[in-house]
């Protein structure tokens, strides 16, 4: 009999798991509805979107002001002397303040605004319905 009640859970737990995703999803949404409304969502969606692209930006910046010799500061310094080493990083250190500034403001808005961040993550989910 235990067996047998295992066999069957195990056949319809992934419909269990898909329900169970799906109420989730719909738990959010009303939430989000009754906290804010129509323009609002749109609107905190549209500026997540943009917060997410600045910050994938400025981090993929990072990498792009890289100087092609991967020196450290010390060997830089010893290289080129402290004002040409300070003038090959300078790029890498905006590019590394823009990001801080980028995450930060990502972060924020993850903290104040949880609910539209869960629908963004759903979006996926909801498109397939």
């Amino acid at each position: 009999m235990n067996k047998e009640i295992s066999e069957l859970f195990n056949m319809l737990e992934p419909t269990i798991g898909g329900l169970n995703k799906k109420l989730g999803v719909l738990a959010v949404l009303n939430l989000a509805k009754e906290f804010y409304s129509d323009e609002e969502r749109k609107s905190l969606y549209a500026h997540y979107v943009v917060l997410q692209a600045e910050d994938r930006d400025a981090f993929e910046a990072i990498s792009n002001a890289a100087h092609p010799e991967n020196l450290g500061w010390e060997k830089r310094v010893e290289k080129y002397g402290k004002e040409l080493a300070k003038e090959q990083i300078a790029p890498m250190l905006a590019a590394m303040d823009k990001r801080k500034d980028t995450s930060n403001a990502l972060n924020n808005f993850r903290d104040e605004h949880g609910l539209i961040v869960k629908l963004v993550e759903y979006k996926s989910l909801l498109a397939q319905w």
